[in-house]
């Protein structure tokens, strides 16, 4: 016997942009160069995307080790590590917002992740909104890659 569709809690569809008739071909075509290959699958052919490719991490793995929160979290920091260029093939910008357990300070917990292929205007605004969005301490960069230029683009958009 099937389940009854009303004791469902929730339901799922996918539907890709071009199922849209409202949608020029063209414009779903000017998307198709201007985002990154992962972006463009994700958002406009609807396909959840489970592992990155390249990704040191896998998704399982993180799972495997994920434990809660005491609650109890000092030190928020939003880390940037910024990627040189912003095109279907560049690296991604890392940004997560994290912070470090009160009562057992050798545990961090990774409380949101924001990276992504971002121009240098778009990676600062990520960043600016996670930062505000967990009331964080401070935004921290990869001094070897970054630096100077990292707190330039952020006093730019945000001073």
């Amino acid at each position: 016997m099937g389940e009854d569709p009303a004791q469902r809690e929730w339901a799922a569809w996918r539907f890709p942009t071009q199922a849209n008739p409202h949608i020029a071909r063209a414009e779903i075509e000017a998307l198709r160069a201007a985002l990154p290959l992962r972006a463009y699958e994700q958002e406009m052919e609807a396909r959840f995307i489970e592992e990155v490719t390249g990704a040191l991490w896998k998704y399982g793995q993180i799972e495997a080790l994920r434990v809660a929160s005491t609650g109890e979290l000092a030190r928020l920091v939003v880390a940037i590590d910024p990627a040189v260029s912003a095109h279907a093939s560049s690296d991604e910008t890392g940004i997560i917002g994290c912070g470090v357990d009160r009562r057992s300070p050798a545990h961090g917990y990774v409380l949101a992740d924001a990276s992504g292929t971002y121009s240098p205007d778009r990676w600062a605004r990520a960043a600016i909104a996670l930062y505000r969005s967990l009331a964080a301490d401070c935004i921290v960069a990869e001094a070897n890659q970054g630096g100077e230029m990292v707190a330039f683009t952020l006093k730019t958009v945000d001073p």
